[in-house]
């Protein structure tokens, strides 16, 4: 795995710095064990919705 990272990285960056370009966004490299942590960190409870909610998220079938 670290050598199919390195190669989507490229040489000092380059292949990061291209796509970066490319797409007009940031793009920051990761491991999946940091990846991980940071989701866990941000993870917030999501609120479930009530019958009595004015959108529920589903369609009730009948």
């Amino acid at each position: 795995m670290p050598e199919q990272i390195s190669l989507a990285i490229g040489k000092k960056g380059q292949n990061i710095r291209l796509a970066s370009r490319l797409t007009h966004w940031e793009i920051d490299v990761v491991s999946s064990e940091e990846w991980m942590a940071k989701e866990k960190e941000t993870e917030k409870p999501q609120a479930v919705p009530s019958d009595e909610s004015p959108h529920p998220p589903f369609a009730k079938g009948g």
